[in-house]
């Protein structure tokens, strides 16, 4: 699975100091699907991802391999520092602000062991770890890594890892993956075929205490259920391994927290060969094989902001990210062109003019191939009929700043205009009467009470025009159709 498949759960967001359960309206952000689900065209393998059994804390890649292998703890680092990475650097992702730092809350809770070993942990917690935060960080290794893993404490909505090569995505998951896993289910197989009972994984293991004593985690009985001593046991934890396939290395992880924080401990990275789940008796659960992936470049086409290319390497269709991913982030969010009047977002399209195939935010794409998909944007005019016609009425055929005095809306017609197109003003008809031109509000005075002429019907507006204009209500005025001369008897 990655971030990118198509699903009926969501997680919900996570308030600090406290766990709020991921179940609830979950559907709420599940948008409509616009085009038909296929598969994609999966590509050369990249990695595999995997899910550890309960109450591993860390890897055994770095017992293995000590030599070839960093693991970074954070236990020695200052709480509230910024973090700090063996063999890598540390750079914010959307932000110039920190944006990992090193924390020591109980509740989102550090690793209580390096151990690939399964340990409950022990209370109160010991150690630290770190907490990404406003938008990412980068994380940037010296030399070309095989393998990462990290200690997932408490995936919240929003939370996603991707492991890069340059600026190819080679591995991707988030806390949905994790979620859909561990949270809906009763149970997760390992490749060796043990079951592993998924309420082993939810809440902190250093105040997890179950209903009897099992002498190890795999084929417990399901009903063995967590009792929480010190938090709401409603968010998993577990240790994820990336194994990347021979031949693939990536050099960049990305920790990306758009909506919350991003907690996690015992950040490992290995340079070895050979890395395979089989050292340790295949117990590892496998969560999903990776491809080379397809991208969907996303244009903003006339608006302003920008959102980051995503990616689809599991091999499957999915849902497209949200229009906005990240409040006020002007390179997260795309958003209207001009603010002034309502000019709005209606789909993307994968042609500039919408000519082409249309998909709805958060719709499902189905990925096989790179594509660019552009924003699609539509403004609304409201015109009206001036149909207080009396001639005799001061004002109505001769004085035109003072037309607002004697108007009366007739049959209000909407006019659209999309993707900042030029506006064609509308031809109306009236029996006995012909158009002499629209008007609008005069956008250069102050009150609002003064209209000035724009043009005569069916004539082009230019976008540059109207997008000045203060409102978007165009009046009508029409004059009595001139009589035609008499007939002379000759």
């Amino acid at each position: 699975m990655s971030a990118l498949r198509d699903r009926s759960n969501r997680l919900r967001p996570k308030s600090r100091g406290k766990y709020i359960s991921f179940f609830g309206a979950l559907a709420l952000l599940v948008l409509p699907h616009a085009v038909t689900q296929a598969n994609a065209t999966a590509g050369q393998t990249t990695a595999a991802m995997y899910l550890d059994q309960p109450f591993v804390q860390g890897s055994y890649v770095a017992e293995n391999y000590p030599s070839e292998t960093s693991v970074t703890t954070f236990n020695d680092q200052t709480p509230g520092s910024a973090c700090s990475f063996n063999d890598a650097t540390f750079t914010p992702l959307y932000s110039e602000t920190l944006s990992c730092s090193v924390g020591t809350e109980l509740n989102y809770g550090g690793a209580s062991t390096t151990s690939s070993t399964p340990n409950p942990g022990v209370y109160p917690e010991p150690g630290r770890y770190g907490s990404v935060g406003s938008g990412g960080a980068a994380i940037t290794f010296n030399t070309p890594q095989t393998y990462f893993g990290l200690w997932w404490s408490a995936g919240s909505v929003g939370n996603q890892i991707q492991l890069l090569s340059g600026n190819d995505i080679v591995a991707s998951t988030s806390a949905n993956d994790v979620a859909n896993s561990l949270m809906y289910t009763g149970s997760v197989s390992a490749q060796n075929g043990d079951s592993y009972a998924t309420s082993y994984y939810i809440g902190q293991p250093l105040d997890w205490f179950p209903n009897g004593e099992p002498t190890d985690f795999a084929n417990q009985d399901l009903s063995n259920n967590y009792i929480s001593s010190q938090t709401y046991a409603q968010e998993p934890f577990v240790f994820i391994h990336f194994i990347a396939e021979p031949g693939v290395t990536f050099d960049r992880v990305n920790l990306l927290a758009p909506l919350n924080g991003f907690e996690f401990d015992n950040f490992t990275t290995s340079t070895a060969t050979g890395i395979s789940p089989a050292e340790v008796g295949n117990r590892l659960v496998l969560q999903s094989q990776l491809y080379e992936p397809t991208y969907v470049e996303f244009d903003a086409n006339g608006g302003d902001g920008a959102l980051p290319r995503q990616a689809s390497i599991d091999g499957q269709s999915g849902n497209l990210q949200s229009l906005c991913i990240s409040g006020g982030d002007p390179t997260r969010c795309i958003t209207s062109p001009n603010n002034n009047y309502p000019t709005y977002f209606t789909m993307w399209n994968t042609e500039r003019d919408g000519s082409g195939e249309s998909v709805a935010d958060g719709g499902s794409f189905p990925f096989t191939e790179t594509t660019t998909l552009y924003a699609q944007w539509q403004t609304d005019f409201t015109s009206y009929n001036l149909t207080n016609l009396d001639p005799n009425v001061d004002g109505i055929l001769d004085h035109v700043d003072n037309i607002w005095d004697h108007l009366d809306y007739g049959s209000a017609a909407t006019v659209s205009t999309y993707n900042l197109a030029d506006l064609t003003l509308p031809s109306p008809s009236l029996p006995g009467y012909y158009l002499e031109g629209w008007y609008i509000f005069d956008p250069t005075w102050d009150s609002p009470f003064r209209v000035v002429r724009v043009g005569g019907a069916g004539e082009v507006i230019s976008s540059s025009t109207y997008t000045t204009w203060v409102n978007l209500y165009l009046f009508a005025r029409w004059l009595e159709d001139t009589p035609p001369p008499p007939t002379v008897d000759a």
